[in-house]
């Protein structure tokens, strides 16, 4: 697709959205350095205890957990700072009971939504503007990193969701990198793409990362397999050698679960980063929208600048 065909297309698109898009990547040019994208995590809690996840030895804190209106005023400020993307993640976001509250006080203040699940609860009868669900591989890989029946209660999960987009995440490790085409055989008809990202090497994380070299063979794999699946990972930077993309991450912000917020690399709300050793998909697809990759912008309107 074309942008004038982006632009004429159906009557559902956002366009105004779209603009406001546009005139921040102009400010970006002009010096400003606001966020559009805040990453929110609203709790360290999960159901789950995925061994690459930095949380995960975690799961069960519910310590200094912000309440409900500490984030109402939380996301007001991210808001305020410029971001026009929620992502609302955690831990497990759907174990929060005030969840679709969030949700709606996101919406009321102008925002899009990303409500980011393990798939293994009941997300439909929440109304973010898209879903991303973790998929680490076909059922025997994935089980092995989430446990006993939990490909299958993501597969029903799926098999019964509503009109927003969903995208699954897989982040690739020594452990499942081979088996990503089987994984997405398995699961196209279910979702509307696939995003791939590389395991970062975080302290706690007792999963393995690939090579440098590995990262590169996986990204070549990746760029061959975008002509079968609607893989949402730019072709620009699966292109690059590894380790070698930009990071524009001052256009994102992140609040962990105890209301900090911080302007950058997320990270850091982790451990110090090390840029050469990050993949991350965050900053891979965000850089590219920075960047004005034509790729990357058509993605976040397949995504986000529908009306639903």
């Amino acid at each position: 697709m074309t942008a004038s065909e982006l632009w004429n297309s159906t009557s559902d698109f956002d366009k105004r959205s779209l603009l406001r898009f546009l005139g921040r990547r102009l400010r970006w040019t002009l010096g400003d350095r606001s966020p559009i994208l805040g990453f929110l995590k609203l709790t360290r809690r999960c159901n789950l205890d995925c061994p690459y996840c930095p949380w995960h030895v975690r799961a069960t804190d519910f310590s200094e957990e912000l309440n409900t209106d500490s984030w109402k005023r939380t996301i007001s400020s991210v808001v305020e700072m410029g971001a026009r993307i929620l992502v609302l993640e955690g831990g497990e976001p759907t174990l929060r009971d005030d969840l679709g509250e969030l949700l709606d006080h996101c919406h009321t203040l102008g925002a899009k939504t990303i409500l980011a699940t393990n798939g293994t609860s009941k997300p439909w009868h929440f109304r973010p503007t898209a879903f991303t669900v973790s998929v680490d591989g076909p059922r025997a890989i994935h089980e092995q990193v989430r446990g006993k029946n939990t490909f299958d209660h993501v597969m029903r999960t799926l098999a019964h969701k509503k009109i927003a987009p969903v995208v699954t995440i897989t982040v690739l490790t020594k452990h499942n990198v081979a088996f990503v085409e089987q994984m997405m055989e398995e699961l196209h008809f279910f979702v509307n793409g696939f995003l791939f990202t590389f395991l970062y090497p975080y302290n706690e994380s007792s999963s393995e990362p690939l090579t440098l070299k590995e990262v590169a063979a996986a990204k070549k794999k990746l760029l061959n397999l975008k002509a079968d699946f609607p893989i949402l990972n730019p072709a620009k930077y699966l292109k690059a050698p590894a380790g070698t993309h930009p990071c524009h991450d001052y256009i994102t912000v992140s609040v962990n679960h105890q209301g900090e917020i911080r302007q950058g690399c997320f990270v850091d709300h982790v451990e110090p980063h090390v840029c050469e050793a990050c993949e991350l998909s965050c900053y891979q697809g965000l850089s590219s929208f920075h960047d004005f990759n034509f790729e990357a912008w058509f993605n976040l309107y397949r995504l986000l600048l529908r009306k639903i």
